[in-house]
């Protein structure tokens, strides 16, 4: 009640409402039909120039060539702020070791590039926020057009809101757009009404509840990520009170502090629950002594602080990530120890408490917040127990989540779901699962224009394709579209090998104005973030040479080039496995013993530690058999960092071992693998 409707407060409440992404636009429009134009705007923000900005600014202004800049930024984190010296990226940052930056053009382009750090570089939108005024907005704040043409506030959200505004954000959320489609899909394919609304039924479901349990939750809203899963296996949780609380103990304000730890070992070990003082067991029970959630802290801020809840209330905002001040913990804090001391609590006692407290400038949840993410977290993990292939489909076609889509797609293969490559008779725009398979959509294919999707949608519902002139003339796609979707196996259904489809559209492009003597390249523009393609035009095709198809690894590379995935094998698949090696399903076995494993990485982050600032990196890979998760400590890290910024393969070697009921190999040496085999 404190936070919304506070006395004590001089601001305004922030309103957070979170929609499917797919009806943002539609729902900003209304806002602005219903309350009028002119009283409403989207609020802006000032982009500054930040590490990579400014270089890949400077350069192009040198004429340096894109491809080359591009290469040179990729390592580059694009979150790396604007007062970093730019000649120290290698020192400070271990994936730049090895730019060139004591080499021309570069030396130039980062002594000019140093001088515009920070400056602003475009006036964008905020990320949901949207103004409303009570009379026409002219009279509080000017406007200006963004870049892409929308009317936003020249003042950002701070300014706004000293103006006595509410700031209200109409955030996008992929999730809910996905648990739409999959509820739609399913009731189209089965006729089935799943009962994502029963919060009793899906919550005391055992499928759903075996899936948290044992973290197998990708593609589950806000529980799908490593950290997450991890933690959810190390909480053995079985309940939505769990659910709740882990929701909330993964935020960093709670497990920067040490809470996040006190909390498991508590719950695994319910003897090492302990109060700090006997005035904090009625406030802190449910919670196991350990403050994990905003209310927690306004409560023990009002009881042992001496606060109003409004001063509580104050206080939450004062240590908040985006409102954080340091006079008004300074002032808090204060009040908070002169209190405590009134009530003869030890001082040792009270500098803890304060510090946890302190700790919540992270972003710590209230319990609320943690609940209704809960409630979806649940709905997703149901969907994804009893209908799989509608759910992983409905994920794809929302543009996932915490990983990349072959991620997702692999993560189909184990629940044991065929993938089928897209098909210019079968596939839709998005990905459809239905029964035990799912079917790529036109989506996914790069470079397919929307207007060309909506092309071939159409010319097929009056008949069906023929062959591939047929398809060519009736749609009029470009060279390049139809080209990508013969190289992923849509014309697969004509029953013609993939080269020979390739020719004939040469002869249908040299007849229709094409250039005489084209060299029909079968192997098309190599990523360079992967080892297993090393460029290869042996599949070029000249005129009279004899015709083969795509052997399995051009297939491959075909397929992870224009979908960004392989459909045809696992990447792993494509490599002789070298020998004694750890398959994932193994790993716990080998607790405290030293291995050899192989990986497709998936997903990573980098941290800095506490002790001295120096950069780690956790990594989640992927093998034949399942996920696994490996830790590369600072010194580790700073020897093979350059080596960490592709998909792999990886040879990595190590130790297993369990942190708290987690597994994870810390890594002593990871190399990249290119043992290829020569695939039929």
């Amino acid at each position: 009640f404190e936070r919304f409707l506070n006395p004590e407060r001089g601001s305004p409440p922030d309103i957070d409402i979170d929609f499917s992404w797919k009806d943002r636009d539609e729902l900003i429009q209304w806002v602005y039909d219903f309350f009028g134009h002119d009283k409403v705007a989207l609020i802006s923000t000032t982009v500054t120039m930040r590490a990579r900005h400014a270089i890949r600014e400077t350069a192009k202004a040198l004429g340096i060539p894109e491809s080359e800049v591009n290469e040179f930024t990729r390592p580059i984190p694009g979150y790396f702020m604007d007062h970093v010296d730019l000649h120290e990226l290698p020192r400070v940052f271990p994936e730049c070791q090895h730019l060139p930056i004591e080499r021309e053009p570069w030396t130039t382009v980062l002594s000019h590039a140093q001088r515009i750090l920070g400056f602003p570089r475009n006036l964008s939108i905020h990320c949901g926020g949207i103004v409303i005024a009570p009379e026409p907005i002219t009279h509080f704040t000017p406007l200006q057009r963004a870049a892409k043409g929308f009317v936003v506030t020249q003042m950002d959200m701070f300014p706004i809101e000293d103006l006595g505004l509410i700031k209200i954000d109409l955030l996008s959320q992929r999730s809910l757009g996905a648990m739409r489609d999959c509820l739609a899909a399913v009731r189209t394919h089965t006729c089935d009404a799943p009962p994502v609304g029963n919060f009793a039924r899906i919550t005391a479901d055992p499928e759903t509840r075996r899936l948290i349990h044992t973290g197998r939750t990708m593609g589950c809203f806000y529980i799908e990520s490593p950290g997450m899963r991890a933690l959810l296996e190390r909480l053995e949780c079985d309940s939505f009170e769990m659910l709740v609380a882990a929701s909330s103990i993964i935020r960093p304000g709670v497990a920067e502090s040490g809470m996040m730890r006190a909390f498991i070992d508590r719950h695994r070990d319910p003897s090492k629950i302990t109060y700090l003082h006997p005035k904090l067991e009625p406030l802190l029970r449910e919670t196991y002594g350990v403050m994990i959630y905003q209310e927690d802290v306004m409560r023990v801020a009002h009881e042992l602080g001496g606060m109003s809840l409004g001063e509580a209330d104050l206080l939450r905002r004062a240590m908040s990530g985006k409102m954080r001040s340091h006079d008004a913990m300074d002032r808090l804090e204060q009040r908070f120890f002169a209190s405590c001391r009134r009530q003869d609590i030890p001082e040792p006692i009270i500098r803890e408490i304060w510090r946890q407290i302190a700790s919540f400038a992270g972003y710590s949840f209230c319990k609320g917040h943690s609940a209704a993410f809960a409630v979806l977290s649940y709905q997703m993990t149901y969907l994804k127990a009893h209908y799989p292939a509608e759910f992983m489909a409905a994920v794809l076609s929302n543009g996932g989540g915490f990983y990349h889509a072959g991620a997702y797609i692999q993560e189909a293969r184990r629940l044991g779901l065929r993938i089928l490559p897209p098909c210019i008779h079968e596939s839709e725009k998005d990905y459809v699962g239905r029964g035990q398979t799912i079917r790529i959509g036109f989506m996914a294919v790069k470079n397919l224009a929307e207007k060309s999707i909506t092309t071939i949608l159409r010319e097929r519902i009056k008949r069906p394709f023929s062959t591939l002139e047929d398809f060519a003339m009736r749609t009029r796609l470009a060279t390049p579209e139809i080209e990508h979707l013969i190289m992923v196996g849509a014309f697969d259904c004509m029953g013609q090998k993939r080269t020979a489809l390739m020719l004939e559209l040469a002869h249908l492009r040299k007849n229709h104005g094409g250039k005489q003597g084209d060299e029909l390249d079968l192997v098309g523009p190599v990523r360079s973030d992967t080892c297993l393609f090393p460029r290869d035009r042996s599949e070029s095709v000249q005129p009279g040479a004899a015709l083969r198809d795509y052997s399995l690894a051009k297939r491959c590379q075909l397929e992870y080039e224009i979908l960004g995935y392989m459909v045809s094998a696992h990447p792993l698949e494509l490599i002789t496995l070298p020998q004694s090696v750890t398959p994932a399903c193994d790993m716990q076995q080998r607790l405290g013993r030293r291995v050899r494993m192989i990986g497709w990485a998936i997903s990573s982050k980098l941290v800095r530690t506490k002790n001295n600032g120096r950069y780690m990196k956790f990594m989640s890979f992927e093998d034949l058999t399942g996920t696994f998760e490996a830790t590369l400590f600072p010194r580790t890290y700073q020897r093979v960092a350059p080596l960490t910024l592709t998909h792999g393969p990886y040879l990595l070697e190590g130790r297993v071992e369990n942190q708290t009921g987690t597994f994870s190999l810390i890594v002593e040496k990871i190399t990249l693998y290119k043992n290829q085999k020569r695939a039929p």
